[in-house]
């Protein structure tokens, strides 16, 4: 492996959720419930035998996020007994959470569905006095407050006899109450202005919450160096409130607002109608696709930072020095989604895509010395400039030679063997070049056909001719469950190639519908998962390949798939408007890919 590997996990300390009264032991927590006649509230940081990876940033979601909310923390304390007990550390040789002696582990996972695969970190179980589950709710991945409590309360009631009938605070009747609801609407300039007009009256003990409010209002207006000051000036003038608290994980990027996990604006009123909890494929909702697509759009809006870029990202795989690297790909991609549908917002996106450009062509944002992740950083804007070029043909001139640099950088990073490697040398990376080269010599750009050729012959070299599959390295055999995924990309660069045909491209979406399941299964790690060794992190990966493909088949063929795969895309959107797999690749990259591949299936239905 050439990769050299993400760095050393360190443990991360915060005041934050401190506030929620946590046991860390079940039977003390359901003898307390019975002698006080409340269900206990059981935080699950770390399910049984968990792949995750990144445990704490997760875990600092949900600490920094709901279970910092003053609401939430008071109907957690005066309704429940509150529990926070995860199966393993949240590091090796960590106690920074209470754990499951492993005596009892696998037996209490099988009674609650804690399992790896069952149960999907972040989440939590509400069990009543006798410690039978009432509600169970997992892979939480978009948090905004009124959603988070009015929701579980709705969930709740059926079961009142069992629990007690519970209500959920409102809102603090005080001088901020104008400036939340403003916030709960998105409206962060007027939130701001009223803020302005608070400063001189404002209330004593609502100066640390101001601050907190001015500060999340700067940085939804794009304000971010501002955002910082206030926030580190809150962080100095009221240190131990829980209002510092939650700036200081801001600061040091394990908050959920920086990256895109938490929201004060309220998701749309058919979501907050709902008593689903998980944050996806919610439950009776049906929007038309332009309202699915403009919460999209907005959610992109409102991350993207002052300078064009989209860094919610900590994929660190490759090593923290690759992350410059991994935010230009995700930048591209997040511009390729709103380039896509600018036709809904067109002021605000052609307004970001301006700054999205010239951060994408400037070669001093890549770490260009370290190989991991370079070639998604060149591909991804590669294509991002090449459909500019398409949609906005008075551009071409000038991006074309910015384009043929791209097209020179790539060439040059292909190895001795014709592969190319992210992290290693793999075929879907080879295919990802391939595919970006074929897309720039259609376009008028000069690409060596030598370098064609070799990366044909790596790719012909890791698929077996029986199974049709690609190996994950560069040598060929995999099983079936694994290379499902991938196969369809392979397989287009090789027919894009005149190095396959359209029966085996079609064999190859076919069978990773097939298996799609495992992949669905897996979505929100972010490492490789038992049973097939997939990984999360790939599924917007593999749906935007096959999306691809399937674009490549007969027309008879073609127009069942492309429903089949508008209605999964629109089915995993998220309340706040996002889509996500792996939360270490981030919100950002989930919405590009999503917006990118209802924006392919847009394109060929309009030709």
């Amino acid at each position: 492996l050439l990769a050299q590997g993400p760095p050393r996990r360190t443990a991360y300390e915060s005041d934050c959720g401190s506030q929620i009264a946590w046991m860390g032991d079940l039977d003390a927590a359901l003898e307390r419930a019975a002698a006080e006649k409340k269900p206990v509230f059981w935080f699950v940081p770390t399910a049984y035998r968990t792949p995750l990876d990144r445990k704490q940033e997760v875990y600092w979601y949900m600490m920094g996020g709901p279970f910092s909310e003053p609401r939430v923390v008071s109907f957690v304390n005066e309704n429940f007994v509150p529990l926070k007990l995860g199966f393993g550390p949240l590091l090796r040789r960590s106690d920074a959470i209470a754990t499951v002696p492993r005596s009892a582990a696998s037996a209490l996972a099988d009674r609650y569905r804690l399992n790896a695969l069952e149960f999907i970190e972040p989440g939590f179980v509400i069990l009543d006095q006798g410690g039978e589950p009432v509600h169970v709710v997992d892979r939480l991945l978009s948090f905004q407050v009124d959603w988070f409590g009015e929701r579980l309360e709705r969930a709740l009631a059926p079961h009142a006899e069992r629990i007690g009938q519970l209500r959920f605070p409102p809102p603090a009747e005080d001088d901020l109450l104008d400036v939340r609801r403003k916030m709960k609407r998105g409206a962060e300039a007027g939130a701001f202005k009223s803020l302005g007009l608070l400063k001189k009256g404002m209330t004593k003990e609502l100066v640390p919450e101001m601050l907190w409010l001015e500060g999340l209002a700067r940085w939804f207006m794009r304000d971010r160096d501002e955002a910082r000051k206030v926030w580190k000036r809150l962080d100095a003038t009221h240190p131990k409130t829980i209002w510092a608290a939650r700036a200081r994980l801001e600061l040091d990027g394990w908050g959920p607002f920086g990256r895109g996990f938490a929201t004060m604006v309220a998701p749309d009123e058919k979501y907050a109608a709902s008593t689903d909890l998980r944050t996806t494929r919610l439950v009776g909702v049906e929007d038309e696709l332009e309202t699915r697509i403009r919460r999209g759009l907005h959610h992109l809006l409102r991350m993207q930072n002052e300078d064009g870029s989209w860094t919610d990202s900590r994929y660190d795989f490759g090593g923290e020095d690759s992350l410059p690297n991994v935010h230009v790909a995700v930048t591209a991609l997040a511009a390729m989604g709103l380039l896509d549908w600018r036709e809904i917002e067109p002021q605000a996106v052609q307004s970001a895509l301006e700054r999205a450009i010239p951060y994408l062509i400037d070669d001093g944002n890549l770490a260009s010395k370290d190989k991991d992740e370079i070639i998604w950083a060149q591909v991804y804007r590669l294509d991002f400039l090449l459909r500019v070029m398409d949609a906005m043909p008075e551009r071409k001139r000038k991006l074309a030679a910015h384009a043929q640099r791209i097209v020179k950088a790539i060439e040059a990073d292909q190895l001795k063997s014709g592969a190319f490697r992210h992290e290693y040398p793999n075929p879907f990376a080879t295919a990802s070049a391939v595919l970006v080269l074929k897309k720039a010599s259609a376009a008028g750009l000069k690409v060596t056909d030598a370098r064609l050729d070799a990366a044909t012959k790596a790719l012909l070299g890791a698929r077996d001719d029986e199974t049709a599959t690609f190996g994950y390295g560069m040598r060929a055999g995999s099983t079936v469950e694994f290379a499902a995924g991938r196969m369809p990309l392979c397989e287009l660069a090789l027919f894009l190639a005149g190095a396959s045909d359209e029966a085996k491209l079609d064999r190859a979406v076919r069978t990773s519908w097939e298996h799609h399941h495992h992949y669905e299964q897996v979505r929100n790690y972010d490492d490789h998962a038992r049973p097939h060794r997939i990984g999360g992190f790939f599924y917007w990966y593999d749906v935007h390949g096959r999306t691809e493909a399937t674009l490549r088949l007969p027309a008879e063929r073609r127009a069942a798939l492309a429903e089949q795969t508008r209605k999964l895309v629109e089915g995993l959107q998220e309340a706040d408007g996002s889509w996500i797999d792996s939360h270490e690749l981030g919100k950002a990259y989930g919405t590009g890919m999503a917006l990118t591949v209802l924006g392919l299936l847009k394109d060929k239905a309009e030709r």
